[in-house]
């Protein structure tokens, strides 16, 4: 959920006091509260029953030192003699210890006032992996929200939200295949001839969860932010599925492309980062392949903060025609390793299994998808992603061709 047409971390004093001037009601998004919830029992209970109540809805933000009556803000004084810090890790912890499955992206920030008094704002994401329960002190209980507030879930609702969990991933993981079959009959937004495709996808959970329909105008004119990989686009064209961006429309044999759905799922295929090499041997260029998954993937989470798509983000990677292709590594790596490790890729389609970005922030994003590089290595028989140190860092341009 976002306000102001702002994100979260961005929220200022003014939009507050917007929130007031406007009268803007308590809602199935928004609550406001004049006090933190105590450190006893009870206390910890309604609180985690609030958090729940926003994660197995729509999502939300909760206000913390805001005056209401019959929720409207009317005053707004802030929370007195706190301390931030310590106080943000308290309600962290009774979060995180008192909730099960633990809830992805949550996010708690504080928000200094002019009379130097403190707001404490919670923004609670629409999980993806609701139904969520007070597990605290045994409590077992499933709360939903609604626009009168907050209410325990009966048998038949959490039977419903678990099975439309499992609905959605089943949605999301049937797109991916029908997309992947629809590259391999050639129905793409431009052709991609010859070479292996290396396919790309990023799902947001709420593009099956809610109704979007993004602005593809607004995205064609700034369409430097849908990166395809292979490089920057040259330019953008409007289809039936939304808009896509492209690096040579007259270049079938050595094109990319990158194409957001109105739902704001967003896909790039390229065959820019495979290379048949002189010696005849076919080759996985591992620094450029990585390079360009990083680059446009970083470009797709900045492009989703700006237009207000939350995580998480199912990524999933997918190659086509890459029977007999093994990762390119130069000379740094020695013989003995490439003889006991490399080998061809024995299949013609790979679907990677997906992994889950749960923030939009591209820092340190080597780390988040190392484990999609790694497995791409397994299949041609290394044990990891030799680009990447002992401690896990992505060491650019060190090794690979």
């Amino acid at each position: 959920m976002t306000l102001f047409d702002k994100p979260f971390s961005d929220i200022t004093e003014d939009d507050i006091k917007f929130l007031q001037s406007q009268e803007i009601l308590e809602s199935k998004t928004i609550e406001y509260k004049n006090k933190l919830p105590e450190d006893t029992s009870s206390n910890k209970k309604e609180f985690l029953y609030d958090i729940t109540a926003f994660a197995n809805s729509s999502g939300g933000i909760i206000f913390y030192g805001i005056d209401e009556n019959e929720g409207k803000p009317i005053a707004i004084n802030g929370l007195e003699n706190i301390d931030v810090d310590k106080e943000i890790l308290r309600l962290e912890d009774i979060i995180k210890f008192g909730i099960s499955p633990r809830i992805s992206n949550l996010t708690i920030r504080s928000l200094e006032l002019s009379n130097s008094n403190n707001l404490i704002l919670i923004q609670i994401p629409n999980s993806w992996s609701s139904p969520h329960m007070v597990s605290y002190n045994h409590s077992g209980k499933f709360y939903a929200r609604n626009s009168a507030g907050k209410y325990q879930m009966d048998a038949h609702e959490i039977k419903q939200a678990f099975l439309l969990t499992e609905t959605i991933n089943d949605k999301i993981r049937s797109f991916r295949v029908n997309r992947f079959n629809a590259i391999l009959d050639g129905n793409t937004p431009l052709r991609l001839d010859n070479n292996p495709i290396i396919i790309l996808h990023t799902i947001p959970l709420v593009s099956f969860k809610s109704l979007i329909n993004i602005d593809i105008t607004w995205i064609a004119n700034n369409f430097i932010h849908l990166r395809p990989m292979g490089g920057r686009p040259s330019g953008s064209k409007f289809n039936l599925d939304g808009v896509y961006t492209y690096l040579n429309l007259d270049s079938p044999d050595r094109n990319a492309y990158a194409q957001i759905y109105r739902s704001g799922i967003i896909e790039t295929s390229s065959n820019l980062l495979t290379k048949k090499m002189q010696n005849g041997s076919k080759r996985i260029m591992s620094i450029f392949f990585e390079q360009e998954v990083l680059s446009s993937l970083g470009n797709f989470l900045q492009l989703y903060e700006k237009i207000g798509i939350e995580p998480p983000i199912f990524v999933f990677l997918s190659m086509v025609y890459i029977c007999d292709y093994s990762m390119g590594v130069d000379s740094n790596i020695s013989f003995m390793w490439r003889d006991r490790y490399e080998t061809p890729i024995n299949q013609d389609n790979i679907l990677f299994p997906e992994i889950m970005i749960d923030s939009v922030s591209t820092e340190d994003l080597p780390r988040k998808i190392k484990s999609l590089f790694d497995m791409v290595w397994n299949s041609t028989g290394w044990p990891y992603s030799m680009n990447y140190d002992e401690s896990g860092n992505w060491k650019v341009g060190n090794q690979g061709i």
